[in-house]
């Protein structure tokens, strides 16, 4: 496909992107460059406020590709653990305010001292448990960021789509279906074919340096590339 030929209709900017603009910044670099739609972090709301934040992007004219981010989910211990979902509760009823169903998690990396990545997986799957719901209630959907293997001890012990969508019980897939939890990035060992095979879709795809993920469109739904 000739460049003159792709449309910016499904284009978004990760106001990460922009780190260095503030979020009315960000809002006037995107009506510039005729990009549609931005991707805010919630820091950039909060520093607005978050009604005159959801206000500026909506008077812009700009849609809300998603909201980033909530997840840190490993804590091992119950009041780390009740402090990450109130966190993550209140990045789900952000998303519903900035008319956004798409809320972005990193998951959170092991606990201090910690060598057992399969068991900060484990956490990060029993916390899901009773943020889920809560998604689904709002009309959020879930979107798990797996990252490089290397940020497994700080950022997230998911690396691969196929540990972001792991077999689970009929019930609980069903409830994660329902939600498309879903992951996008670093799936060159676990391509997205596999996934849609168990019922899950590829959110998106987010340009990287480097990155040699292709996206399988003829069997994929148009994803929104976020920059």
């Amino acid at each position: 496909m000739s460049f003159e030929r792709l449309s910016l209709n499904r284009l978004s900017l990760n106001t990460a992107t922009t780190k260095k603009w503030t979020l009315a910044e960000a809002v006037e670099g995107c009506v510039r460059a005729g990009i549609p739609a931005i991707g805010p972090w919630r820091d950039r709301g909060h520093e607005a406020g978050l009604d005159k934040a959801a206000r500026m992007i909506r008077e812009a004219g700009l849609r809300v590709s998603s909201l980033r981010r909530g997840g840190f989910l490993t804590a091992p211990d119950a009041e780390g653990q009740a402090a990450a979902l109130a966190d993550n509760f209140e990045a789900v009823r952000e998303a519903v305010a900035r008319e956004t169903r798409e809320l972005f998690l990193v998951v959170g990396g092991l606990a201090p001292g910690e060598k057992d990545v399969v068991a900060a997986r484990q956490r990060v799957a029993d916390r899901l448990e009773g943020l889920v719901p809560f998604a689904v209630d709002h009309g959020v959907r879930l979107v798990l960021e797996p990252l490089h293997p290397l940020y497994a001890a700080d950022r997230a012990p998911i690396s691969t789509l196929g540990q972001g969508a792991p077999d689970r019980g009929k019930e609980n897939r069903s409830c994660l279906h329902r939600n498309r939890l879903l992951g996008h990035r670093n799936c060159q060992r676990d391509p997205p074919t596999r996934q849609t095979a168990r019922g899950w879709q590829c959110a998106g795809i987010r340009t990287t340096r480097g990155s040699r993920f292709t996206p399988q469109t003829k069997k994929l739904p148009p994803p929104t590339v976020w920059v």
